[in-house]
């Protein structure tokens, strides 16, 4: 669909709606319907899927010929939602790659085309008791804990939906374990993986913190009321609620039971949770840094954070182009000061003598006293360091055995577990640098032999991970290929929030500007602008592209109900915001001209490209340049001539439940 832009610009509101959702059936029509969205599979979650087929009443799909049928639910407007979970079908015998199913409208069978992707081990290190010389991790995509031991033996276990995070509760060694995907918390004891106790929480659960006493489990809970939940340990009983606006992603107790260290997808803020009898403070003192933290570890003695950032210049220039200046920053607990800065790229502080980037890093842990290690993903570097009393700072650089160390945990005597997500690995490294003992969970071999697609995937995720030659990797910007939650100017002299990358499988062009046909070709950007790779290889581009086409959309940020969704559903059509953000994918695929679109923002003619509002709610700030907070403020605020869909017709009520819908897709 081309436009003339003087045309476009003198149409009226009402007959550009018109005319926009006239060509948008056009360009629909010309693909088959019915027709589904998302197109890829995960084997390793639960996923909601739509099904659009004009003037349909019934739906269903049939994953492979042996299947039974997955009926939909009836949204209206030829609109259908389906539930499933591919772990109860036999798409579990399917290899990575591109399947064919059968969506079945009015009892007439279409094929379709779908990205089926399998689950691969990717283990990460959650928690240790060097004391008793044993480490704990999960791995979220193969529904599995790991129990390591310095002694080299090693467990593995099935649990419940996607494991979150493990910890140590005793001297003992009995381990607390969080499901993100289901309300029960697990209570096992770690010689043979044994589960002791299990209770249901408020809903699902993230990350998991002790009190220094063991008295105390904090859990932060997911879903419509978020907030951390607090039991008794060790029976999980005399649970407390607080109440917050959203879900932390990390949380920790300070010196003693009464704070509670936190900090926020997508903020800039560490906060603290401070109890003063029987009530909660739920910001006492906070601190901001220029940018959210990749990784937060305490000290021992819990006086001390460490925060690995991607730039925090408290005195300094706080825009350039990608500006990336990686660093760990100590923390006072106490009064949340900042105590010091360590930059991790082409540090002059390395050890011994020698070229070492220590960029990317990934995370950060404490051992005793001072000491900690930093991993840095897309290199094979590990940094040990040490602050001595008088705040000098000793880095020793440590070549790992392979490529990719992210999450890591001590287990006393000098050895550390190391694990490598990219590489289905976990080693426990001796300080001097040797290898003691090499988990080889799911090798490269293994994955070429049994779902060499999935290799592919596995390929390209590295690359994402690798460091230019100006220290930033795709993953600096994409943390966890999400969002860091940031702005960066990557041309045009224009900082805009950094996107979400999750679940853009299928959605091209791509950019905020459509510029771009598909992924691979914004490989220009990583040559152009930030200095390019130091190692040449053939088809990276093409290998990140397949990768970042295997991940799925970040789960809704809200639950309602069938009846709610209707209503949000009819304001929607009413207010013509499918004539650009359409069914099922809700968006065209196609671009508008911003000075139309937002005259009182635009004064030179630009293209927006449409995109999807799939898991919309879990992506604010919102508008091409981030300018609106929240969707409330999109309808309304930022929508100033009502061309951004004709949303001035709605009552506030529809309004109301406009945004329900969208923060549940």
């Amino acid at each position: 669909m081309t436009f003339v832009v003087s045309e476009l610009e003198q149409l009226k509101t009402n007959e550009l709606f018109d005319f926009i959702k006239s060509a948008t059936t056009d360009r629909w029509n010309a693909q088959e319907h019915p027709s589904i969205w998302p197109r890829v599979v995960s084997l390793a979650e639960k996923q909601r899927f739509y099904i659009y087929s004009p003037n349909s009443a019934e739906a269903s799909i049939r994953w492979t010929p042996s299947s039974t049928t997955s009926q939909a639910t009836y949204l209206g407007f030829g609109l259908h939602e389906i539930e499933f979970d591919p772990r109860d079908a036999t798409l579990q015998d399917t290899p990575t790659g591109d399947a064919h199913i059968d969506l079945i409208v009015d009892k007439q069978i279409h094929v379709r085309s779908v990205r089926v992707i399998r689950p691969r081990i990717r283990p990460k290190l959650t928690d240790s008791l060097p004391s008793n010389g044993v480490a704990v991790g999960v791995s979220s995509e193969t529904d599995e804990i790991m129990i390591i031991r310095r002694n080299g033996s090693f467990l593995r276990r099935s649990v419940m939906d996607s494991p979150a995070d493990a910890v140590f509760i005793d001297r003992k060694s009995s381990i607390a374990l969080s499901h993100q995907q289901s309300p029960e918390i697990w209570i096992l004891e770690s010689r043979k993986g044994d589960r002791l106790k299990q209770i249901r929480a408020l809903g699902p659960q993230s990350k998991l913190a002790v009190s220094p006493d063991r008295k105390y489990l904090a859990a932060v809970i997911l879903g419509n009321r978020p907030g951390i939940q607090i039991y008794e340990l060790p029976e999980l009983s005399g649970s407390i609620f607080i109440n917050l606006d959203s879900a932390p992603n990390w949380i920790e107790f300070g010196k003693n039971s009464d704070l509670i260290l936190s900090a926020r997808k997508g903020s800039n803020k560490i906060e603290q949770i401070q109890r003063t009898g029987a009530t909660w403070n739920k910001a006492a003192k906070s601190l901001t840094l220029d940018r959210p933290p990749y990784s937060l570890s305490l000290s021992q003695d819990r006086r001390i954070l460490s925060v690995l950032v991607s730039d925090h210049r408290p005195n300094g220039d706080s825009s350039s182009n990608h500006r990336i200046n990686a660093q760990e920053i100590r923390i006072n607990v106490e009064d949340l000061k900042v105590i010091s800065q360590l930059p991790t790229f082409n540090s002059k502080l390395l050890e011994p003598n020698g070229r070492s980037h220590g960029a990317n890093p990934r995370a950060v842990r404490y051992a005793e006293k001072t000491k900690r290690a930093i991993t840095f993903a897309g290199t094979n570097e590990l940094w040990l360091v040490e602050t001595s009393n008088h705040s000098s700072v000793s880095v020793k650089a440590l070549k790992t055995s392979i490529a990719g160390p992210e999450s890591i945990t001590y287990l006393g005597a000098d050895v550390w577990a190391v694990s490598y997500p990219s590489a289905g690995t976990i080693n426990l490294t001796h300080e001097s640098g040797r290898t003691l003992k090499s988990y080889e969970l799911e090798t490269d071999a293994d994955l070429h032999e049994s779902d060499p697609n999935a290799l592919l995937i596995r390929t390209g995720e590295r690359y994402f991970q690798e460091t230019t030659r100006k220290g930033v990797a795709c993953q600096s910007c994409h943390e966890n290929t999400d969002s860091d939650y940031s702005k960066h100017d990557i041309g045009g002299g224009i900082s805009k929030p950094t996107l979400s990358i999750r679940g853009i499988a299928f959605t091209s062009p791509f950019l905020r500007s459509g510029s771009y046909p598909d992924i691979a070709s914004l490989e220009h950007v990583v040559l152009e602008i930030l200095g390019g790779y130091e190692r040449k290889s053939k088809n990276r581009g093409a290998r990140i592209q397949y990768f970042l086409e295997s991940l799925t959309r970040p789960q809704p940020a809200r639950t309602i109900s069938l009846k709610e969704k209707q209503a949000g559903l009819s304001a929607f059509v009413k207010a013509g915001c499918e004539s650009c953000h359409s069914f099922p994918a809700f968006t065209n695929l196609e671009q508008v001209s911003s000075t139309y679109l937002f005259p009182d923002q635009y004064k030179e003619f630009g293209w927006l490209d449409t995109p999807s509002l799939l898991s919309v709610g879990t992506s604010a700030p919102y508008l091409a340049d981030g300018r609106a907070a929240s969707l409330a403020s999109v309808i309304s605020g930022h929508n100033v001539e009502n061309r951004h869909g004709n949303t001035q017709i709605l009552s506030k009520t529809e309004k109301k439940a406009l945004i329900a819908f969208l923060e549940s897709l």
